[in-house]
């Protein structure tokens, strides 16, 4: 997840980094597709800036 979170922040996207543990635990329990989870953790990002 370390790598993860080193990505999100060096691409700007803290937002999403403080909350992409809870969204992949949504994601899982939705099975969520691919593009699904994405278009909800990009929504989560824009929303928080």
């Amino acid at each position: 997840m370390h790598e993860l979170e080193t990505l999100l922040s060096r691409l700007k996207m803290e937002h999403l980094g403080y909350h992409v543990e809870s969204l992949l635990e949504q994601a899982a329990k939705k099975e969520l597709n691919y593009r699904e989870f994405l278009c909800m953790a990009l929504q989560q990002e824009w929303n928080g800036r």
